[in-house]
């Protein structure tokens, strides 16, 4: 059974609406294949990842409007947004949302499939979602923020 739906506002695995919610261990999140992402975030809710794998579609985490804290985990995207622009979504966030500041992606750690999230190119070229001190190294297909 598919989890999208669109009119009904259900986008993925677990819609974070409202307050806050941590997720720890070492568990995978694996949306089925062409349906749905597999965190959102809305209605000024926070979600910090500290650790797990999450598997979505198009999208791994989308923040409509809150705030996403990721300090570890890993992130991949099994349906990519397009041709032109395979993984450039993995982290994204409403556009109208990121503008006025009510959306909003830090990345202190983690490791990411074919997505920089120091050079977000869906949300512009040169975006950068790592936090002050961190920094992005190429490992293989992956990119793994790391402190310094």
């Amino acid at each position: 059974m598919d989890i999208w739906d669109k009119t009904a506002s259900k986008w993925s695995l677990i819609s974070v609406q409202g307050g806050t919610l941590t997720i720890t261990g070492n568990g995978t999140m694996f949306a089925k294949e062409d349906d749905c992402y597999a965190l959102d975030v809305r209605d000024g809710a926070n979600l910090v990842i500290e650790n797990g794998e999450f598997i979505g579609n198009m999208h791994a985490v989308y923040v409509y409007e809150g705030s996403l804290t990721v300090n570890g985990g890993k992130f991949i995207v099994q349906q990519i947004y397009s041709a032109t622009k395979p993984y450039e979504f993995t982290l994204n966030m409403y556009d109208a949302n990121r503008a006025n500041g009510t959306a909003t992606i830090t990345v202190n750690g983690g490791s990411y499939y074919k997505f920089n999230p120091s050079n977000c190119a869906a949300e512009g070229e040169g975006t950068n979602f790592v936090a002050q001190g961190y920094s992005v190294a190429a490992d293989g297909d992956y990119y793994v923020v790391i402190n310094g």
